[in-house]
């Protein structure tokens, strides 16, 4: 999927999300969703999008990003 743009592993970026953030699965941010869904995806968003990573989640196999706390919750989805 598109979002696998974005796939580093946890060691080779800052894994700290800002005290409004937090740090859960791509899919859980809408934020980060919207940017992912522009076709070709801009290299400053690339770019942006790498830095917002936090971890990554081994079973799913996708990225964790630090999402903004006020919308990180999408209604039906599980956090990791």
């Amino acid at each position: 999927m598109l979002w696998c743009i974005v796939i580093l592993f946890c060691a080779s970026v800052n894994c700290q999300c800002s005290f409004n953030e937090e740090c859960i699965n791509i899919k859980s941010c809408p934020s980060v969703l919207k940017v992912l869904e522009q076709n070709p995806l801009p290299p400053k968003d690339a770019e942006r999008l790498k830095n917002l990573q936090c971890g990554y989640n081994h079973q799913e196999s996708e990225p964790k990003v630090c999402c903004p706390k006020e919308e990180s919750q999408i209604p039906g989805t599980v956090e990791n």
